[in-house]
């Protein structure tokens, strides 16, 4: 079977326009789950409230932070962590800032 140059080339257009139909019906899954999204706007909220009482930088307690919750989830990406991993993700960040303001004394 041989095809023309023609038969080619409408074949090509067809297959485009076939994968250009796909993608608009395709929907796209959120990568980070919204309990994730809350808890790590929390968590930058306060590394940027307390980064001049730490005597450190913002990315400083954002990184002791997000390693202490990947430790303790055993999520070595953060944007696994589903809904069920943000409870201990919490207690952690939770623990850290009380520990936080009772040594430093806020």
């Amino acid at each position: 079977m041989n095809l023309s140059e023609e038969d080619i080339k409408r074949i090509a257009n067809e297959v485009y326009e076939l994968q250009k139909r796909d993608k608009q019906f395709t929907v796209k899954k959120t990568v980070y789950s919204k309990e994730w999204i809350k808890l790590s706007k929390e968590i930058d909220a306060w590394c940027h409230e307390n980064k001049d009482g730490y005597g450190a930088g913002y990315q400083t307690l954002h990184d002791q932070i997000y390693g202490a919750i990947r430790f303790v989830t055993g999520c070595s990406w953060i944007k696994s962590l589903t809904k069920y991993d943000i409870p201990p993700a919490r207690f952690i960040f939770e623990q850290m800032t009380s520990e936080f303001k009772k040594n430093r004394g806020k």
